[in-house]
């Protein structure tokens, strides 16, 4: 095999390699990382956004949370058509989402046992969404295949409501997704379903159009030096 060939080849092999895991990064953006008082922020390639609303805090149980100023319950998303989406500057891999104040009925004047929407958004031909439904104080189903949950605080009262979602799509990268209260039954207001986001983590999947440019002009490369 020529110098040249042998330099081509481990040029768009090193160009494969980057399209599946070059650049690839993972992050966690928890609640206090975004500012309230505003509707739009972003951290780190990742944007925030509240309607009708600008964001707000709500620390209580040891941990900060975010949601939607006023409403029914300040610092949560409740049914008053509130909602936050995030959106992500490349395709990501969601490995964790965390969610509180998620409660069982019975709990802080509940007549419901809580639940959250989390449905993707920004891909064609794509209609997903999750829900996290809360059964015990302690128990709760993510209603897709993939994804399990893990009890962080009690959802009774005294308790932070706490749930943890381990890889909510699996494997699917997304670009956007949106959070949201899911009514259940008639109960109004504050008895129904409400719940605020604590934190996100995820892996980056860059695009492979830049990695196999790059290989393809490392290659350019050793082509021009093999004819000097």
């Amino acid at each position: 095999m020529s110098h040249l060939h042998r330099t081509l080849r481990l040029s768009l092999a090193f160009a494969a390699t980057l399209a599946l895991a070059g650049g690839a990064s993972a992050f966690t953006i928890d609640a206090s990382d975004v500012p309230s008082g505003v509707s739009v922020a972003t951290i780190d390639g990742v944007t925030f956004s509240s309607s009708p609303r600008p964001f707000a805090h709500k620390t209580n149980h040891g941990f900060t949370a975010l949601g939607v100023k006023n409403g029914f319950v300040d610092g949560e998303i409740d049914l008053d058509h509130e909602w936050i989406t995030i959106a992500f500057e490349e395709p990501t891999v969601i490995t964790e989402l965390v969610l509180g104040h998620l409660y069982k009925s019975g709990n802080y004047g509940d007549l419901v046992n809580e639940i959250a929407r989390v449905k993707v958004l920004g891909i064609p031909d794509l209609d997903l969404a999750g829900t996290l439904s809360v059964i015990t104080g302690t128990t709760a189903i993510w209603s897709l295949p993939d994804g399990s949950v893990t009890n962080l605080s009690p959802g009774v009262e005294g308790n932070g409501g706490l749930w943890s979602i381990a890889n909510p799509f699996g494997d699917l990268a997304v670009s956007k997704i949106k959070l949201s209260a899911v009514k259940v039954g008639s109960a109004s207001g504050s008895k129904n379903s409400d719940f605020s986001f604590v934190s996100i983590s995820g892996t980056t999947v860059p695009e492979p159009g830049t990695a196999l440019l790059l290989g393809a002009g490392l290659a350019g490369l050793a082509v021009a030096g093999r004819r000097r």
